[in-house]
């Protein structure tokens, strides 16, 4: 898994990376397309890497691609990762208001490790805020800072009428902290194991 992580993660520094995120969402909007004559309510996620924020041609590609599928851009949302947020500042700000244009969603994923988190948040206007594994690992430690640190940010989210997305919740006694948060969504396989 390790080696398997290391892989990905060189790749991901690649300019394939656009590619592959070009891959992924063609195959993942198919199988949604299917999904939602089941289930009409279905909302994808779906990590947009660095490389593709940087590009320029993403907005109009994805337009194309959304129309052949018959899907409407409200039933995705894009995240994108705080650190790529940081890194491409002004770009990421432009993607996310071309994202906006055509209804799709965009959450800032891996949220909470910058050195000023809600500074960097404020600056943007994403739909969903998704906290990173290491923030819920220190509270899950049952540790006071740990669980200090998560409830401050929440708080501080909430303020900014942020829809909140807590995942990695593996113990049962994280829900009542959750609960009393007042967080949104919670994810983690306490609640269910991911489908294939």
């Amino acid at each position: 898994s390790s080696d398997l992580d290391y892989f990905i993660a060189k790749v991901f520094k690649t300019p394939l990376a656009i590619e592959i995120d070009h891959w992924v969402i063609l195959e993942s909007i198919k199988i949604l397309a299917e999904k939602l004559k089941t289930a009409p309510a279905t909302r994808l996620f779906v990590n947009i890497s660095g490389h593709t924020i940087a590009d320029e041609g993403f907005t109009p590609w994805l337009k194309v691609a959304l129309k052949a599928s018959g899907l409407l851009p409200k039933h995705v949302v894009f995240q994108l990762r705080e650190i790529d947020v940081a890194r491409q500042f002004h770009r990421s700000v432009q993607l996310i208001d071309e994202l906006c244009k055509i209804n799709g969603d965009v959450a800032l994923s891996h949220f909470g490790l910058a050195i000023e988190p809600m500074k960097l948040l404020k600056k943007l206007s994403v739909n969903f805020v998704k906290f990173d594994s290491v923030i819920i690992e220190k509270a899950n430690e049952n540790s006071d800072d740990g669980r200090e640190e998560i409830e401050s940010l929440i708080n501080s989210l909430k303020a900014e009428d942020e829809k909140i997305i807590v995942p990695f919740v593996e113990r049962a006694d994280m829900i009542p902290t959750l609960w009393r948060c007042g967080v949104h969504y919670i994810q983690g396989h306490f609640l269910q194991p991911p489908q294939p």
